[in-house]
């Protein structure tokens, strides 16, 4: 396992492009908490599994829903030829975004 700071000596996303979406999607869980999960990528830079450690509140995020995130394809670094295979921990946060104008 690495740590997700060092990811990109091992794996660099295939699309760096933002993506402003209309609204929400669906497979986010409604409110603004935390989750923990794994991701493993395998040689051919595919992301094969999530594995959810926890959610604050604990309800928050389930395994099904971090099953629906959509599927990021990754490319080996300059410093991965091997195409080493990773397992990543993820910590994530959603915040509310607040207006300042």
């Amino acid at each position: 396992m690495i740590d997700v700071a060092d990811l990109n000596q091992y794996w660099v996303a295939k699309t760096s492009k933002v993506v402003f979406l209309p609204g929400r999607p669906k497979w986010i869980p409604k409110g603004m908490d935390k989750a923990s999960f794994f991701i493993t990528i395998d040689a051919n830079g595919t992301l094969v599994s999530r594995e959810l450690i926890d959610s604050i509140p604990n309800d928050w995020m389930t395994q099904k829903i971090l099953d629906k995130m959509p599927i990021q394809q990754y490319k080996p670094s300059i410093t991965n030829p091997t195409n080493i295979p990773v397992k990543v921990k993820i910590n994530s946060e959603l915040k509310a975004l607040v207006d300042i104008t």
